[in-house]
């Protein structure tokens, strides 16, 4: 089994707002038996031929369900991403967070740019001075100092219109919603 590092569900603000919806039944809110199905995906992904029939059988529900059920999840927006996390160290790579600060009108450039690069792993908009989040993982140092160079080039911004934060010291953790918000 893979356990899931991360699943990502809208963060958790966005979680609890949708949880406080549900409890005031508002329409379009999260259900309990949701809830049910994020704790399964959450608790690990079988690397079997049919893993959702696995999973589904927990739930006293079908394999084919299930899978309609989180397509509707991500239809919705409640499930942005679900995969894999892989320990880049243990594979001799090496990474980065970083940040620039770019107009909102550069944003779509902005992305154009990022997607070119497939040492980029995640990417972020948020509502900050840094605007655009992403990390890096590359084969060394180097290779990611290269990468942001070649950013700020392309995106046409000065050393101060990115931030840059290398994983020093790299901590795990396990945060589990399970059944109740």
């Amino acid at each position: 089994m893979i356990r899931f590092s991360r699943l990502i569900v809208n963060g958790a603000q966005h979680l609890r707002f949708m949880k406080s919806d549900y409890d005031k039944g508002i329409s379009g809110g999260i259900s309990e038996r949701h809830l049910e199905i994020l704790a399964v995906l959450e608790s690990g992904f079988p690397l079997e031929r049919r893993p959702y029939e696995i999973m589904a059988a927990g739930l006293q529900m079908t394999g084919s369900e299930l899978l309609e059920e989180v397509k509707g999840l991500i239809e919705r927006g409640l499930i942005r991403r679900m995969g894999v996390v892989l320990d880049n160290r243990k594979f001799g790579l090496t990474g980065t967070l970083a940040a620039v600060s770019i107009p909102p009108e550069s944003v779509s450039k902005c992305a154009e740019v990022l997607k070119g690069f497939d040492e980029i792993t995640h990417c972020y908009l948020r509502k900050d001075t840094f605007n655009v989040w992403f990390t890096v993982v590359a084969r060394n140092r180097r290779c990611v100092l290269r990468i942001l160079k070649h950013i700020r080039f392309k995106l046409q911004i000065d050393s101060s219109q990115l931030l840059e934060a290398p994983v020093v010291r790299c901590f795990k953790l396990d945060a589990r919603f399970g059944s109740r918000l």
